[in-house]
């Protein structure tokens, strides 16, 4: 949380598995933040369970850029609680209802309460949770983010952050290794090719001998 003039900066940061009444993520209370390839997910909160911008904007400003934001989870089902800088681009977030922000502008891609976007994301964990989260290939993420709003060469894992000519939204960068994936699930029900969890192999089988 940042407060009264504070300030906050957030990078190649991840966010997750956090639980409160209220403003389970971050907070920003009358002064600013900027939060560049972040990745919020998987937060719980009665109220505000990603991003609390609070006065709805007013008195404060946060610049969001290349960050993911999406199934937090909150009696509202908002990802953002409150108006972002207009500034904000190339985020992908699941619902977007009151930051606004519009679907298709400066890179965003924004869901709605009726229609959340799965940002297809795979949580790794380490001996205290899950560390950070990695894009699938076929996660809209992938190649979606600002080459110059990045913080910087490398990403939250020490790789580099532009894998393939264009950076990639989130905290975490899928490196060339990781873009051959296929997704496999017994209960999916779409074009089985396994580009993505609707359309996944309904076996591993068939995913080995397409590999």
């Amino acid at each position: 949380s940042a407060y009264n003039g504070a300030g906050l900066t957030i990078s190649n940061t991840t966010i997750a598995g956090n639980s409160a009444t209220q403003r389970a993520a971050v907070r920003v209370w009358n002064t600013d933040a900027e939060i560049r390839n972040a990745t919020i997910t998987q937060n719980f909160a009665f109220l505000s369970a990603g991003i609390s911008v609070a006065d709805g904007g007013v008195y404060s400003d946060v610049l969001l850029v290349n960050s993911i934001v999406a199934d937090n989870t909150d009696d509202l089902r908002n990802c953002i609680y409150g108006t972002l800088n207009a500034a904000s681009s190339n985020n992908l977030i699941g619902d977007g209802t009151t930051a606004g922000l519009v679907n298709g502008e400066n890179g965003n891609i924004v869901g709605t309460a009726d229609a959340p976007l799965d940002p297809q994301i795979k949580g790794v964990f380490s001996l205290t949770g899950i560390d950070h989260y990695v894009p699938f290939a076929s996660s809209r993420a992938v190649d979606a983010g600002l080459n110059a709003g990045v913080p910087g060469a490398t990403d939250q894992l020490g790789n580099n952050r532009i894998a393939n000519g264009t950076a990639d939204i989130g905290a975490v960068e899928m490196q060339d290794s990781g873009r051959g994936e296929l997704c496999v699930d017994l209960n999916a029900s779409g074009a089985d090719d396994g580009s993505s969890w609707t359309d996944a192999y309904p076996s591993l089988q068939d995913a080995l001998a397409q590999a």
